[in-house]
């Protein structure tokens, strides 16, 4: 009994046919309210340009800043100076009489 009011239900439904002017009333409407909108003035428009601009501008002087704080340690070469010339005899590896 449910059942069978349920399949008549839905036939019931799928005969209803739409109105075929149905979609363009209903795009009408959205162009409309889209229509009377209140416009932005200019002021409220530019303040995100100004809010990206600066955060760049933060940004590359903030980079800048970091990127000159940065000293490259100066080695100390004191060490590595020695005079090694009696340390190893390089004349036996030049010499010809080797070979």
């Amino acid at each position: 009994m449910k059942m069978e009011k349920i399949d008549k239900y839905i036939e019931d439904e799928k005969a209803i046919t739409p109105s075929p002017f149905l979609e363009s009333r209903i795009l009408a409407r959205i162009e409309n309210l889209e229509r009377e909108q209140i416009p932005m003035p200019k002021r409220a428009r530019l303040w995100p340009s100004v809010a990206v601009v600066a955060g760049i501008a933060i940004i590359a002087f903030t980079g800048i800043k970091i990127g000159s704080t940065y000293k490259n340690p100066s080695p100390n070469y004191a060490g590595l100076i020695v005079n090694d010339n009696y340390i190893e005899q390089l004349s036996i590896y030049t010499a010809d009489d080797n070979e």
